[in-house]
């Protein structure tokens, strides 16, 4: 999955039973990647402990959101955060 995607995922393009993410691609394309479950309980453990405080700030339906510390943006991570998180894209 590309950076530019993983900012693009919004919380309801996570479907956990099936564990798999849609997610609007370059040109436009949505398509969908199943996720190991280790990785689909990561993401559950982040939106029930640690995305909560963060959505109250920025009220933004993007899964993965700026912490509420970050004084500007939109709450979206945007791809020099996934950077340094040392997220690094397979395409």
């Amino acid at each position: 999955m590309r950076r530019a995607a993983v900012t693009n995922i919004d919380l309801e393009n996570v479907d956990f039973k099936k564990r798999l993410i849609s997610v609007v691609e370059k040109g436009g394309r949505t398509h969908g990647y199943k996720i190991s479950g280790q990785s689909m309980d990561a993401i559950k453990d982040y939106v029930k402990k640690g995305r909560a405080a963060d959505y109250k700030k920025w009220k933004s339906p993007a899964l993965f959101l700026s912490p509420a510390t970050n004084a500007h943006g939109n709450g979206r991570l945007n791809m020099r955060v996934i950077n340094t998180c040392g997220m690094r894209s397979a395409g």
